[in-house]
């Protein structure tokens, strides 16, 4: 239960940040206030899920309809905190990868809506993703008793980075601008956190999906040849997959593909 609240209240901060990024305001200041007639929003109106449910979707000053995009945001986090507690429990690599999730999270509704990776998201993931790598209890002790495995850890981090963003960079290229630099960006930055065979895995999913998405619609004709399909939330599916499922699908990969 602790982490579940843990991960609703972090989705209302992810709320926040889907909201303000992409119009370059800040995420501390002002306070909640409702978009459409800006009145501070109270905390007992703010309460994760909750509120949303208790105002019946609308705001108490104006009653201005209010997004289903909020109580989605938060229970999605709240699952992913669950689901990453169950896995890792509270350590090290439940922190790390709550921090990715999170971030995920906002990424994927940036880009859904604005069809834009803010850059500051992507080059944090680069940067934690190489530190969180460097300083992780296990790769501490590494450094300590065996400084080669610990060295093989760092550059995997490194090589994850460049294989997430270099392999879309090449699609960019000869597809002439069909994937986006925000793609390349976010690709990097969470290579750096999986290393290079979880990030061939990610992409090979995210692929996989983006495909079969795109062609469901393409049918239906919810979208044209010519519409752009935001990739973001495809990466960002694949690498919270991998996150939790990664050492199954690397195993059923290894032995199905490579024998």
């Amino acid at each position: 239960m602790i982490v579940l609240l843990f991960g609703l209240l972090f989705g209302s901060f992810a709320n926040v940040c889907i909201y303000r990024l992409p119009r370059h305001e800040s995420i501390v200041f002002p306070a909640s206030h409702c978009p459409s007639c800006h009145k501070p929003i109270q905390w007992y109106d703010n309460i994760p899920v909750l509120s949303f449910k208790l105002l019946q979707g609308k705001c108490r000053s104006c009653r201005a309809p209010i997004s289903w995009r909020y109580p989605l945001v938060e229970l999605l986090t709240g699952s992913l905190a669950v689901a990453l507690f169950i896995k890792y429990h509270f350590t090290f690599f439940f922190w790390m990868y709550a921090l990715v999730c999170l971030v995920l999270v906002i990424i994927t509704f940036i880009d859904l809506q604005e069809q834009i990776i803010p850059d500051e998201l992507s080059y944090g993931l680069m940067v934690a993703g190489t530190i969180f790598s460097f300083f992780n209890r296990e790769l501490f002790l590494q450094i300590i008793f065996y400084f080669p495995l610990a060295l093989n850890r760092l550059v995997a981090s490194y090589v994850g980075l460049l294989v997430g963003g270099g392999i879309l960079y090449f699609i960019a290229w000869i597809s002439r601008g069909g994937m986006g630099g925000g793609d390349i960006k976010l690709a990097a930055g969470l290579g750096a956190f999986l290393g290079w065979e979880y990030t061939l895995i990610m992409l090979g999913l995210s692929f996989l999906a983006g495909g079969v998405v795109g062609i469901i619609l393409l049918i239906t004709g919810l979208k044209k040849r010519k519409d752009p399909i935001p990739f973001g939330p495809f990466i960002a599916a694949a690498a919270i997959t991998v996150i939790l499922f990664g050492e199954p699908i690397s195993a059923w990969v290894s032995a199905h593909l490579f024998g």
